[in-house]
């Protein structure tokens, strides 16, 4: 009798306790079924923010972080639900109260090195309540959500919520609002918010078609998984790797892609692959050629405007390609640029076809090539992409050969100069996916959506992975929904929040 009485009487100092700060229990956070499905995770552009550079030798920027991002899989989630806003300081702060959760490891939001958007007192603020609360740890996410019957989300889960279940258009539609933003307060990030963090749910752009608010921009999340680099390739593939140093991509063993994804040797050379108009030119010589003349032009384009360099681009690599075409040749006259030739003429008719096959390459390459030397690098690479992966929906039939498969990913361009000083430069291969078309790859066991398992080589220990943007990015390209970062990526924790996922209805256990 008296040990219940005590008991009572604890229970009502905290609840007491609890009321004289202003903390009363908080309503559960509303979440939203998420239909299970299978859809494309990964893949993404290999320089997002056109980092390469053109200096006297070319640079193509290597980011250890998109590489992992790169590998296009085919997987399969159940049925689940996810909260609909991030989780707010005001819940937070009750969790804390009834000695569930532990206070935030930083109560400031943002960088304080950063003016915009770095609010000293953020966590124990009344006018921040219903903000993200940000600053906690992975292990305070999971104390969290598991007081709430939940977990974290996996990051299938999380990236087949922000995709709308796999929609590539929503998803456009959504990248293209964080370029162009036209009124602050559409997206919680960089320009649309004024690199400020926004009150949860009222980013009018940032919503999915389910109803779930926030997953591109606001705070970045936590979610269930430990960060692996080879997190979705298939365990035949990952023995093509050594482990690298500490939180970077794995190497390649003998610097040459695992052995499972490689064609012949002329797979990655070709070079004795002909088409009409680029005769000798294979995949890996696209690229090295391409990035040869980006450097070559685009560092010379000081004085020039962006047309001339691209005019200057289109001229110098499809004469590299073709050869030299008839003098008088001036592909902006369109279909009249070899109408003088005489094809009657001796040699004529080889004349025109030269002419022909020149003003093509050069309609081809021209209006592709950038307004800088490392938009240039990024066409290259990626018409090397389409070239070996493509293959024949691209064109590319012959020089595609018996090259990959179509599924495979790429991770960044070896550089490496050679005795003789050239540079080359070609994608390496880095996995088979674990997941195609015909076999999905399963992100459950049982009816219940886990986190990837970790490979010796790829994984890194201890490090959860972070999910989305910070509201302080400046840079739109940072705004992707395969962005993969860990937590020593993150320069201050005071960008990162989370939500929570359930098995089950969370409402029905209420």
């Amino acid at each position: 009798m008296r040990k219940n009485h005590v008991f009572t009487l604890g229970l009502w100092a905290l609840a007491a306790s609890a009321c004289s700060a202003g903390i009363d229990p908080p309503p559960p956070t509303p979440a939203v079924k998420i239909a299970g499905g299978v859809f494309t995770m990964g893949g993404g552009s290999y320089d997002p923010c056109n980092a390469s550079k053109v200096t006297d030798e070319f640079i193509i920027s290597c980011n250890d972080k998109v590489q992992s991002e790169l590998v296009k899989n085919r997987v399969e989630v159940k049925p689940f639900w996810l909260d609909s806003i991030e989780v707010t300081n005001f819940r937070y702060e009750h969790c804390v109260a009834i000695g569930d959760c532990g206070a935030p490891e930083a109560t400031q939001a943002g960088d304080p090195k950063k003016a915009a958007g770095h609010h000293k007192k953020y966590y124990d603020t009344d006018s921040y309540k219903h903000y993200p609360v940000i600053g906690v740890t992975a292990e305070q996410a999971e104390k969290y959500c598991a007081a709430q019957g939940g977990r974290l989300p996996t990051e299938a889960e999380w990236e087949f919520a922000a995709t709308s279940g796999g929609d590539t258009a929503a998803v456009a539609e959504l990248h293209a609002a964080a370029k162009t933003c036209e009124g602050k307060g559409e997206i919680g990030f960089g320009s649309c918010s004024g690199q400020d963090v926004l009150e949860t749910g009222t980013a009018t752009a940032d919503v999915t078609a389910q109803g779930v608010h926030d997953l591109l921009g606001n705070a970045q999340e936590w979610v269930a998984d430990t960060f692996d680099y080879l997190a979705y390739c298939q365990a035949s593939s990952i023995t093509g790797f050594e482990k690298g140093k500490t939180n970077k991509f794995p190497r390649l063993k003998n610097g040459q892609p695992p052995a499972d994804v490689r064609g012949p040797d002329e797979c990655l050379d070709a070079e004795d692959s002909t088409t009409a108009d680029f005769p000798g030119d294979g995949c890996a010589q696209r690229l090295q050629d391409c990035a040869g003349q980006c450097g070559t032009t685009w560092n010379a384009a000081n004085a020039r405007t962006t047309a001339q360099a691209q005019a200057d681009f289109a001229d110098s690599l499809c004469r590299k390609r073709l050869g030299a075409p008839p003098d008088a040749t001036d592909c902006s006259k369109g279909a009249n640029a070899c109408a003088g030739i005489d094809e009657a003429a001796e040699g004529g008719a080889e004349q025109k076809a030269a002419c022909e096959s020149f003003c093509a390459c050069s309609a081809d390459v021209g209006p592709q090539a950038g307004t800088s030397g490392g938009e240039c690098l990024q066409t290259c690479m990626q018409g090397y992409i389409d070239c070996a992966v493509g293959g024949v929906t691209n064109g590319y039939e012959t020089e595609r050969k018996a090259c990959l498969d179509p599924a495979v990913g790429f991770a960044c361009v070896d550089v490496q100069t050679t005795d003789g000083g050239s540079t080359r430069n070609r994608m390496r291969p880095i996995c088979l996916p674990r997941g195609t078309d015909e076999a999905p790859y399963k992100a459950y066991e049982g009816s219940k959506n886990v986190p990837h398992e970790v490979s010796e080589v790829g994984g890194v220990d201890g490090h959860h992975v972070i999910r989305g943007a910070a509201f302080q990015d400046a840079d739109a390209c940072q705004a992707r929904v395969t962005r993969r970062e860990t937590w020593t990526d993150v320069a201050y924790s005071g960008t990162v929040g989370f939500r929570c996922a359930y098995d089950s209805d969370p409402a029905a256990a209420q």
